[in-house]
């Protein structure tokens, strides 16, 4: 659970320097697209990224049923 919590700290970290790079680069506004993982979803990254502007899109879950280079 240490590690977890520990990941969401370096995440956040990351977020806020890549919306920094896109406030240099007038990007604000735009979606900030990603997956389901655990770390990446939970309501603090979400309030982060909605309050400096920005929007939140999550990828749908993988489903290799959908994913034609894995048919047999």
């Amino acid at each position: 659970m240490v590690e977890l919590e520990r990941r969401k700290e370096h995440f956040l970290a990351y977020i806020s320097d890549a919306m920094d790079m896109l406030d240099r680069n007038f990007k604000k506004g735009q979606y900030l697209i990603k997956d389901n993982t655990p770390t990446y979803t939970p309501v603090k990254v979400r309030e982060l990224v909605e309050s400096r502007g920005y929007k939140c899109l999550y990828l749908p879950q993988y489903s290799s049923f959908l994913n034609r280079s894995e048919e047999s």
